[in-house]
């Protein structure tokens, strides 16, 4: 059995991380870049689609409730869905397509040029995420990955 990792060292390295992204403007200046992206795709009447597998798909389905909702500040809601939310789609969709197939279909279905499909992935490497990020690329869609590796945990 490996040693695990006391929640000291847990906490520190986590700390580490934070001060480290606290300081890159490298990283700032993309995240605005980002940011500003999204904001004028939402005010051109675009729309954005977050997907994700497992714990990915809590921090996508999050996302997409924080832009339809609140989010700091009262505010219009902006056009936010997270593909998973109807299951009667995903499961009709990957018992006649497979699996691999949902999020692409269903981005099919409701995106449009334009819009903005945000992916989370633990791996980077889901076929499901990658199939609609091809999707996404074939329809001028704006594609953003967040992959959230985690050696910590």
């Amino acid at each position: 059995m490996e040693k695990s990792i006391s929640i000291s060292e847990r906490l520190s390295a986590r700390t580490q991380v934070i001060q480290m992204l606290e300081k890159s403007k490298v990283l700032h200046s993309q995240m605005e870049e980002i940011i500003e992206l999204i904001w004028t795709r939402l005010c051109e009447g675009n729309g954005v689609y977050t997907c994700g597998n497992g714990g990915s798909a809590a921090e996508a389905q999050h996302l997409a409730a924080e832009l339809s909702g609140r989010f700091y500040k009262g505010r219009r809601a902006l056009k936010a869905d997270f593909l998973s939310d109807n299951t009667a789609a995903l499961t009709a969709i990957a018992n006649d397509y497979g699996y691999n197939q949902v999020f692409s279909r269903m981005l099919e279905a409701l995106g449009k040029q334009g819009d903005v499909l945000w992916s989370f992935s633990t791996s980077g490497s889901s076929v499901n995420i990658l199939m609609a990020l091809e999707y996404a690329i074939s329809m001028d869609y704006t594609q953003l990955v967040l992959v959230l590796r985690n050696p910590i945990l």
